[in-house]
Parts: C-alpha cells; sequence; structure tokens
C-alpha cells in the first residue's frame, strides 16, 4: 500500500499578536491597526513583541499568546523600561 502526503499550508502551533489595551485592536503595521485579527502583524515569539515594543516606544497594548482551540488566550504586558533617573536635589 503507497501513502501520499502534502503539507498545503503551515500553520504555527501558536499565534503571538499584539493587541491595543483600550480600542482592543490588532497591530498590522506602522500606524495599522485592524480589528480583525487575520489581518494582524504574527510575531514568531513572545520576546519578538516584547523587544518590538521597546524598539518602537509602544505602550498600552498586551501581547496575546493565542494556541490553537480550544486553548485559551494568555495575555501579558510588556515589559516596562525603567523608570529615568531622578536628577538629584540641590544642595
Amino acid at each position: 500500500m503507497l501513502f501520499e502526503c502534502r503539507i498545503t499550508e503551515w500553520k504555527p502551533a501558536m499565534k503571538i499578536l499584539l493587541q491595543h489595551s483600550g480600542s482592543r485592536l490588532f497591530y498590522k503595521s506602522v500606524d495599522a491597526w485592524v480589528e480583525d485579527e487575520t489581518e494582524a502583524r504574527i510575531f514568531g515569539s513572545a520576546l519578538e513583541a516584547i523587544e518590538f515594543c521597546e524598539r518602537n516606544s509602544l505602550s498600552g497594548l498586551e501581547i496575546v499568546l493565542r494556541p490553537p482551540p480550544p486553548g485559551p488566550d494568555l495575555r501579558m504586558e510588556p515589559i516596562p523600561a525603567p523608570p529615568a533617573p531622578r536628577p538629584s536635589p540641590p544642595a
């Protein structure tokens, strides 16, 4: 018996997206946010999403880790930048 196997479409095990906390829109590209997550940018890892947020000074959003159904979403906020040092009071 001969079996044939074809891979028609590769889908990642988990989608990693950025979602604005207030508007609930997903990040697509520079100055483009969308309601439909199928149009959103998918990141390769949570670390890539965090570094992207840091490089682009993005705030007020969540990283959404979405496994295939029926798994629940896992949401996290990017690691905030450390606070700027305060100037010393005059002596």
